[in-house]
């Protein structure tokens, strides 16, 4: 799949529990990369998301399955690897619950393309979103926003997006051991301009979940903020190794 003639792309999607999202999900980036690649990074599901994947038999879609659940970090973690391995340019993280628009995919991927970006992060504050977002989630954002701004100068209006494309120094970042697996979200963002990485924004579509539910309560979100609010502090606060983005 291309954005540009010189970039090779791989679309990964890190799912959990999905089976009644993931084909539709699916449908939707082959319905605008017809000729895209896809990876479907199934975490250690508690029901057939994985077994659907492969009986679907889609062109161009690869799924690869966590024996047990590890986390969302992990999944994105292993999808960053197995693009480095496979000498991908770039990897797009899309979740698996219908959410994302694959109509955004090549907007981002350009951005990578065109050296605008290292990270490029879909908003759906500069696009637009079809469903009401939590209190406590607004609340999370809010602080992170802040943090963000606080810690580096970056202004980030969307800081946990799931939406982001990754360059191949990105990649090798998310594929290191600063990963942070545990808290993968706004911290990263603050780890990937700290390695001197281009993170930029752009519109993006957001849609209802049409099935199943977030897996973030009011007590979940609150316990959230306190963890990544550390998280970022950290990462602040720890000397950056420079051969991690070289």
């Amino acid at each position: 799949m291309t954005a540009r003639p010189d970039i090779r792309a791989l679309v990964a999607i890190p799912c959990f529990n999905e089976r009644a999202n993931i084909l539709r999900t699916l449908d939707d980036l082959l319905s605008h990369l017809p000729e895209g690649e896809l990876l479907v990074v199934d975490d250690g599901s508690a029901d057939d998301t994985a077994a659907v994947v492969r009986a679907a038999g889609l062109p161009g879609v690869t799924v690869v399955r966590h024996p047990v659940n590890l986390g969302y970090g992990c999944a994105i973690q292993t999808a960053a690897k197995y693009a480095l391995a496979g000498s991908y340019d770039a990897v797009v993280f899309f979740d698996g619950d219908g959410q994302h628009s694959g109509s955004d995919v090549p907007v981002a991927l350009a951005l990578i393309a065109d050296g605008r970006a290292g990270v490029a992060v879909a908003s759906r504050f500069l696009g637009s979103c079809a469903y009401d977002i939590p209190f406590s989630r607004r609340a999370g954002m809010a602080v992170f926003r802040t943090l963000l701004r606080s810690l580096s100068g970056l202004r980030v209006t969307d800081p946990t997006s799931g939406f982001q494309a990754l360059d191949r120094r990105a990649m090798r970042i998310c594929a290191s051991e600063s990963f942070s697996t545990a808290f993968p979200d706004a911290d990263m963002l603050l780890l990937y301009h700290r390695a001197g990485l281009t993170v930029t924004e752009f519109p993006g579509t957001f849609k209802p979940r049409t099935s199943g539910r977030s897996m973030h309560s009011l007590v979940s979100a609150i316990h959230y903020i306190y963890k990544m609010s550390i998280s970022m502090a950290v990462v602040a606060l720890t000397p950056h190794k420079p051969d991690e983005a070289g």
